[in-house]
């Protein structure tokens, strides 16, 4: 009994090529679920004979408590967190506007798309050797997140954060986890450019996420471990 869970392509389209590669190896398994509404579209066309379901990635089937055990307590307050794994050197006068709006600080992680030199040094201060439970207290401490990355968004809604979202410069298709991300939670758009107004944008109600969540949450866990068992 073979199971993949939330699998992600990491693309938006497969050639003929790839199809001839991915066929025999994904007809082989039992259950197969992805974590993109777009996944579940691009192998609905030439995989024969399976239930595609789409899932919650594996972060949010933990609780917001749960990652709560393993989250450090940032010494900042008042700040935006902006975490970038594309290109942001152009969003940089954008982000300063808006925290100077606000009268808020800014923390940046730098070097997060494996870069050597970070030539913007933006952010009035930079987490450079930060761990995962720091990472996650930088986003539960914000008033505002803004990124480019799927587990900010993630981690956002999670710790109920006002967040938007840029498309990554250089690996636009990663978007469509993001994508599916909103469609889920029927969140209000997130998606902005540079052009953005943000006081055009909808706050994010997240008693209504979290109602939402709890279903889709229970609904994973049962495929999960109904394929497991099976």
């Amino acid at each position: 009994n073979k199971v993949i869970y939330a699998a992600s392509l990491g693309t938006e389209r497969l050639n003929e090529s790839e199809k001839k590669v991915f066929k025999p190896a994904i007809e082989r398994l039992q259950h197969i679920s992805v974590r993109e509404y777009s996944a579940k579209e691009v192998l609905d066309e030439f995989i024969v004979g399976k239930n595609i379901s789409v899932v919650l990635d594996p972060t949010l089937l933990l609780l917001a408590d749960d990652w709560q055990t393993i989250t450090k307590p940032c010494s900042y307050n008042k700040y935006i967190f902006t975490y970038f794994l594309g290109e942001y050197a152009d969003k940089i006068d954008y982000l300063k506007k808006f925290a100077k709006e606000k009268g808020l600080k800014i923390i940046n992680v730098p070097f997060a798309s494996g870069e050597k030199i970070d030539r913007n040094c933006f952010g009035d201060y930079q987490v450079i050797n930060g761990d995962p439970g720091e990472f996650l207290g930088l986003i539960a401490g914000a008033e505002y997140v803004f990124s480019d990355s799927f587990h900010a968004c993630v981690f956002s809604v999670l710790f109920h954060k006002q967040f938007f979202v840029f498309k990554r410069d250089n690996n636009e298709s990663m978007y469509g986890r993001i994508e599916t991300l909103m469609r889920h939670f029927a969140l209000p758009n997130r998606c902005i450019t540079i052009d953005a107004n943000l006081q055009e944008f909808t706050e994010i109600d997240f008693t209504k996420v979290d109602k939402i969540k709890k279903e889709i949450r229970d609904s994973s866990l049962n495929y999960l471990f109904g394929s497991i068992h099976y």
